[in-house]
């Protein structure tokens, strides 16, 4: 999953097989116009979608009361893959997209019908 989301958004340069993030790259391909890539990324509500898909990695990660290896135990789904959740948060500000409102994070959590109302609810309180 986490791949996936440098696929999606950076890029990866690590290991035999670099690859262009697929955000950076429609960037460079709009000569970098922010305004052009934000009005693309609004009708296809990408930054929701990839909020959407980390908070469902979060989850299935999260395992309460599981020892932590590096600092603090987690002790909600949110804790778990925060260098993902930054990942996502400095290719928007890099590219000069806006991170997604809550209610399009809502819509595509809604599509993949993964979570709950009551667990949706709990976990977008917190974006």
């Amino acid at each position: 999953m986490t791949n996936l989301i440098e696929v999606a958004t950076s890029g990866r340069e690590d290991g035999d097989d670099p690859t262009d993030g697929y955000l950076y790259s429609v960037y460079e391909n709009l000569g970098g116009d922010h305004e052009i890539l934000q009005d693309a990324c609004d009708e296809m509500n990408f930054p929701g979608e990839l909020r959407a898909a980390l908070l469902i990695a979060q989850k299935v990660r999260f395992v309460p009361g599981e020892e932590s290896a590096y600092g603090a135990a987690p002790t909600r789904p949110k804790d778990v893959l925060r260098p993902w959740s930054d990942v996502i948060r400095n290719s928007l500000a890099e590219v000069e997209t806006e991170e997604p409102r809550t209610e399009n994070v809502k819509t595509a959590l809604e599509a993949y019908n993964v979570f709950s109302n009551e667990e949706a609810r709990e976990f977008l309180e917190e974006l």
